[in-house]
């Protein structure tokens, strides 16, 4: 919620709400360290002055400290083995990193103008930040900027999915018709790209079964879900689903997709089987 937010915590063994964190800004997507069990939350300020990361113990759901960053940070990426956080700003445009053991900012990185994801390779260490146009790509044992990928059509919704393994970067985009833009991480050039409905929203990877799941929302109008192979690349089967669908969500080891359909108020279960 917009003004001093908070974080409502649910059981999920009850499905009923456990406690309430007030936070001293409007949330944005909160990242846990599993191994730590801190959550990072950063907020954003009504006044457009510096937001702020706030890190939470999830066993007490108490905050434990604040850190200051730029104004407006979006939603950030978590390297929990190298104890980095990396919080977009747009002021001006950086990237703040905080060292997640001393709880400080320790650099700031130029990642051009209105990065709207950030997406995390650890195993490779580098950072791409996402931009409407184009992607920098940041080394994040220097906290460098290595190189701009230029897209060919305008990202248009997100967040891009990454194959680690196989070094692709899926991104979407909108023009006409939605693509998704397929980026070679070890060139950093663009690979190909892939026609599907009009605004895809998502994807979603399923890096074990080799499949990429493209909710197409086309404006709130569309019903289907694209999916594509991933070791061809290539446009596979087209399932129907409820009217807008968002962002899916996999449940690991079952290959079970949740889509949730923002229109219809519905979440489609997709059980898919895998390509031969």
């Amino acid at each position: 919620t917009l003004g001093p937010g908070a974080i409502t915590v649910i059981d999920t063994d009850t499905n009923t709400v456990k406690g309430t964190t007030p936070l001293v800004g409007s949330p944005r997507m909160p990242v846990l360290d599993s191994q730590s069990g801190i959550l990072f939350v950063a907020q954003t300020d009504e006044d457009n002055g510096p937001g702020t990361v706030s890190m939470i113990d999830a066993r007490t759901n108490t905050v434990l400290t604040s850190v200051k960053v730029g104004i407006s940070p979006a939603d950030p990426a978590l390297d929990a083995a190298r104890h980095r956080l990396y919080v977009p700003t747009s002021t001006p445009d950086l990237i703040d990193v905080i060292d997640t053991q001393g709880n400080k900012v320790i650099a700031h990185v130029k990642a051009g103008r209105a990065v709207d994801f950030l997406v995390l390779d650890a195993p490779h260490r580098r950072l791409f930040a996402v931009r409407m146009n184009g992607i920098t790509v940041i080394n994040t044992k220097t906290n460098k900027p290595t190189a701009v990928i230029k897209l060919p059509v305008a990202v248009d919704n997100g967040p891009p999915a990454l194959d680690a393994a196989r070094q692709r970067l899926y991104v979407p985009t909108a023009s006409q018709r939605g693509y998704i833009v397929i980026v070679d991480t070890r060139t950093n050039k663009v690979k190909s790209k892939i026609q599907v409905g009009y605004f895809p929203n998502g994807p979603l990877l399923d890096a074990a079964r080799a499949l990429l799941y493209v909710a197409e929302f086309d404006e709130g109008d569309g019903s289907t879900v694209a999916v594509i192979d991933t070791r061809t690349n290539r446009l596979g089967e087209t399932i129907t689903v409820g009217k807008g669908p968002s962002i899916p969500l996999l449940a690991e080891g079952t290959g079970r997709v949740y889509v949730p359909n923002w229109v219809s108020g519905t979440v489609s279960v997709l059980d898919v089987p895998a390509t031969r």
